[in-house]
């Protein structure tokens, strides 16, 4: 039964990259299939394409016919970048894709909190790189890095307004103040 799944898995994964898929080299996907419109999609689609890869990436490849996802994921991280805007005052993934290619959007905090899962999905997993981009926190402070770094985030308890945005994404669950950052200190499986 399991070898169905992985099967439909790759075919799911398939048609999102030829139905989808810029063709233009950016890592980016469009919005709709055939393309109209914008060019690009916006953040929230491109996040559900990285959790698929990253879910993909995390089958075992005698599943997937011997492929191995982590170059797909690498690329998705690749088009992440592309929404990040790090000269912003609250520094955070906007809804659409920044300039040089287009104009940035909104920062909402559900993409924001479904970006930083696929993050923290991506360091446990054992994928980060060097060239990944992503996000980490010093204290309360979000900074641009290399790497996801889960060994700096804090382990504060509280959910104080002060916490960056991507912080707070983590921590709030409805109208509760969890305190997650203390669970992602947890050494990642290697």
């Amino acid at each position: 039964m399991p070898q169905t799944y992985a099967d439909h898995a790759v075919a799911a994964y398939t048609a999102m990259q030829q139905s989808m898929y810029a063709p233009d080299g950016t890592s980016l996907y469009t919005e709709t299939a055939p393309a109209t419109g914008n060019p690009y999609s916006y953040l929230w689609p491109l996040s559900r394409a990285l959790i698929g890869t990253l879910a993909l990436a995390g089958v075992p490849a005698t599943f997937v016919g011997g492929a191995n996802y982590q170059s797909a994921v690498q690329d998705r991280l690749a088009g992440l970048a592309k929404y990040w805007d790090g000269a912003a005052a609250v520094p955070a993934y906007d809804s659409y894709v920044v300039a040089p290619l287009a104009g940035g959007g909104d920062k909402y905090y559900d993409d924001n909190a479904w970006v930083s899962l696929a993050l923290i999905q991506q360091y446990r997993m054992g994928l980060t790189t060097n060239t990944a981009t992503a996000v980490s926190m010093s204290g309360n402070r979000l900074i641009s890095a290399s790497h996801f770094n889960l060994s700096v985030i804090s382990t504060s308890t509280g959910c104080p307004a002060s916490f960056p945005i991507i912080a707070r994404n983590f921590a709030l669950m409805g109208n509760m103040c969890l305190p997650l950052p203390m669970a992602m200190n947890e050494p990642r499986n290697a």
